[in-house]
C-alpha cells in the first residue's frame, strides 16, 4: 500500500502487489471493493468529488454573448475572467 484517501465513508487506496486501487468503508473496514485493476505501479491517488469542491461562481459562464471568450476563459481571483487563444 502507498496511499490512502478518504471520501465520505470510503477509504480508497493503492495496492502495489495486485497492482489495483481497492476501497473499503472507513468505519468498518468491510465492503472491500476492487475499483481499478491492472496498474502498473500505482504510486499516488487523489479523489475528487463535487462534495469536496468549493462552491464559487462561474463568472465565464455568466458573461453576455458580446463579452464570452472565443476560445478559453479562466477565472481569476476577485470575480475576473481573461480571455486565451487555443493554441496554448
Amino acid at each position: 500500500m502507498m496511499r490512502v484517501s478518504p471520501l465520505q465513508n470510503h477509504l480508497y487506496w493503492t495496492d502495489w502487489h495486485n497492482q489495483q486501487i481497492v476501497s473499503a468503508s472507513k468505519f468498518t473496514g468491510r465492503d472491500v471493493t476492487h475499483v481499478l485493476g491492472h496498474l502498473e505501479q500505482p504510486m499516488d491517488l487523489k479523489v475528487y468529488h463535487s462534495v469536496m469542491q468549493p462552491v464559487g461562481v462561474d463568472v465565464c459562464s455568466e458573461l453576455s454573448d458580446a463579452d464570452r471568450c472565443q476560445h478559453i476563459c479562466i477565472q481569476k481571483a476577485w470575480q475576473q475572467h481573461t480571455a486565451n487563444s487555443a493554441y496554448l
